[in-house]
């Protein structure tokens, strides 16, 4: 596999559209507002219908499943701004993670990713790479659920773009043919 090598810039917003990949495509979060979602509005619709026990039943059941569809609705999307949000306020100090912005050099290699920035250089060995993601602004490499690397798209060419993720993904995926990689079992590391 030849060598390739990106260098971009990395801002707060790529950041941000990272960790916003990660809650929409995570399914230990999905799990668990799945859970919480149907427990809230469970319990605050029957908190409401018996608060409304001195209505009529039609006014009991009516106000219950109201509450109980709202929270259903809205408790996801709370949930996803405030994490986004506090997250945001955190990367915000910029002293204290100076890793996560500015200069940036990737290179794919045989042995994994090789990552350049003013934090240093680091190697992420091929058996690390769980999955190639495609997101509308940016490719994002997961290496473990909550941490990732967010390549920006504007930063490359078309051509560029599709070989990167091409690349990635033979090296993360296995080969697209079939007949180079008949049992399904990804390349080792």
């Amino acid at each position: 596999m030849p060598k390739m090598k990106i260098a971009y810039t990395n801002s707060l917003e790529d950041w941000a559209a990272a960790q916003a990949h990660e809650l929409d495509t995570w399914p230990v979060f999905r799990d668990a507002v799945f859970a919480w979602r149907w427990a809230l509005a469970i319990g605050a619709g029957v908190l409401v219908a018996w608060a409304a026990s001195h209505s009529s039943t039609l006014v009991r059941a009516g106000s219950g499943c109201a509450v109980a569809v709202g929270i259903y609705f809205w408790y996801p999307r709370y949930v996803r701004n405030r994490y986004l949000t506090a997250g945001l306020a955190r990367m915000n100090v910029r002293e204290s993670l100076p890793f996560l912005t500015g200069e940036r050099i990737v290179e794919v290699t045989a042995d994994g990713l090789r990552l350049q920035s003013t934090a240093g250089e680091h190697l992420i060995r091929w058996a690390f790479v769980k999955a190639v993601e495609e997101g509308p602004k940016h490719v994002f490499v997961r290496y473990r659920y909550g941490l990732g690397l967010p390549i920006p798209k504007s930063s490359l060419t078309s051509g560029e773009k599709d070989a990167l993720i091409s690349s990635l993904r033979e090296r993360v995926e296995g080969p697209a043919n079939p007949a180079l990689n008949p049992t399904g079992l990804r390349p080792a590391g």
